[in-house]
């Protein structure tokens, strides 16, 4: 059971440079701009979820091994998890693994819609898009978000990690920017604030 993340891209919260250290020398997030303190909580609130998600998996619901913040592939989070599926005969029972690579959003203001739901899974560019990760069958996609979900997007929405909404679920407008077969691999969990406390 490991978790795994480098300590030399995110200083721990709480920690203060020297003055003596020159800003340009500093590895923290650039606050200097507008958006800057709105990358820093989008940032902090991936934190929170990759904990909250690694408690959940790991040590929870324990179905998960190993978990992975920010991999190699740039998703915020990525564990392999296992599915217990029965088989037809009853008695029998299949056990399956498959990838679950997760996203952490901060956002404020409108809901989640649709369209918002689409640019975002075919959105890549320093990055694989989950779109293009969602071709591998073994890959199933979940959104943790502060924001609410808004018309069709409430059909993905799910109360926790390693529950998935039914394939015929999937709007079609959403269905139709993705590869075949991935009704049923994209899940939310909406509203999930920075204290993620129980819901």
């Amino acid at each position: 059971m490991t978790i795994s993340k480098s300590p030399s891209e995110h200083p721990h919260r709480g920690f203060e440079y020297p003055d003596s250290v020159k800003k340009s020398d500093r590895n923290e997030p650039n606050t200097d701009h507008g958006a800057g303190g709105g990358s820093l909580a989008g940032y902090e609130y991936q934190i929170d979820v990759s904990v909250w998600l690694a408690l959940d998996l790991l040590l929870g619901s324990k179905q998960a091994r190993e978990m992975f913040l920010e991999p190699a592939s740039q998703e915020d989070l990525e564990a392999e998890l296992e599915e217990f599926e029965p088989g037809i005969v009853t008695g029998d029972a299949t056990l399956t693994s498959y990838r679950l690579v997760v996203q952490a959003k901060l956002r404020t203001g409108d809901a989640w819609t649709v369209a918002n739901i689409q640019e975002l899974l075919r959105h890549g560019k320093r990055r694989t898009s989950a779109r293009d990760r969602l071709r591998d069958l073994s890959v199933r996609y979940l959104l943790v978000t502060s924001a609410a979900l808004n018309g069709g997007t409430k059909n993905l929405q799910v109360a926790q990690p390693g529950v998935w909404p039914k394939p015929v679920k999937m709007p079609v407008a959403i269905e139709k920017v993705l590869p075949p077969n991935s009704s049923g691999r994209v899940a939310i969990i909406g509203s999930k604030d920075q204290e993620l406390a129980p819901r």
